[in-house]
C-alpha cells in the first residue's frame, strides 16, 4: 500500500488556501465491512462477558447452570433438565422458575428488549386518526357524549383528573369511560389489549 507523507510545514509553505489540502482517511471500500467485522466482534465480547458474569454468579447452583448451557445453546429442554436433575413435573417448575428469569437477566445484562406491541396510542401518534374520529363520530351520533369527551381526552393524553372535572363525575365512573375507551380503540386500531 503506497502511503504519501505531507507534514505540517509544507502544507503551510506550499499553498496559502487551506481548502487544498483534505485529509482523508476512511474513504475506502474497506471501512465499512471493517465496521461490520468489530461489531460482530464487540458483540461476541459482549456474549461472552455476560454468559462469564452469569456463570460465576450461579458457580454453587447446577439447576441455573445447566440452564445457562440451554439458553446459550442448541440442547434441548430435556437434555438440559437432565443435566439439572429435574425431570417430569419438576421439569416445568426448572423452567418457569429459573430458565425464565436467567433468559431475563442475560437480556438486561446485554441490554436487550422484548419488542413490544404496538398500542392505538403508537398508531395514532404515528398519525393514524381515521379510526379513532370515526369512533367520536359513532358516538356523537349515538348521541353518547361522555364517550365522546372521554375519547378526546385520551387523545389529547389528557389526565383523568381534568377529565373529571371536566364532566363533573366521580373517578371511579371516569376511569369506567376510559377503561370502555381503551376496549374500543384497540379493537378498532386492531391492536392486542
Amino acid at each position: 500500500m503506497y502511503r504519501h507523507e505531507v507534514y505540517l510545514d509544507d502544507l503551510a509553505t506550499r499553498s496559502a488556501d487551506p481548502d487544498e489540502f483534505v485529509i482523508d482517511g476512511f474513504d475506502h471500500g474497506h471501512s465499512r465491512g471493517y465496521a461490520e467485522y468489530a461489531e460482530a466482534i464487540d458483540l461476541r465480547l459482549d456474549l461472552e462477558r455476560a454468559i462469564g458474569e452469569t456463570a460465576e454468579k450461579y458457580i454453587d447452583s447446577l439447576p441455573h447452570l445447566a440452564a445457562l448451557y440451554y439458553i446459550t445453546t442448541e440442547v434441548g429442554p430435556d437434555d438440559a433438565a437432565a443435566i439439572a436433575g429435574k425431570s417430569g413435573t419438576k421439569k416445568c417448575w426448572w423452567l418457569t422458575s429459573v430458565v425464565k428469569p436467567l433468559r431475563h437477566e442475560l437480556c438486561e445484562k446485554l441490554e436487550l428488549f422484548a419488542p413490544r406491541k404496538p398500542t392505538w396510542q403508537d398508531r395514532y401518534r404515528a398519525g393514524v386518526e381515521a379510526p379513532l374520529l370515526c369512533l367520536i363520530e359513532r358516538y356523537t351520533a349515538d348521541g353518547n357524549l361522555r364517550m365522546v369527551a372521554t375519547l378526546q381526552s385520551m387523545a389529547a393524553h389528557e389526565s383523568c383528573k381534568q377529565l373529571m372535572q371536566r364532566l363533573q363525575l366521580p373517578k371511579s365512573h371516569v376511569q369506567y369511560l376510559r377503561l370502555l375507551g381503551h376496549r374500543e380503540l384497540n379493537r378498532i386500531y386492531r391492536c392486542a389489549a
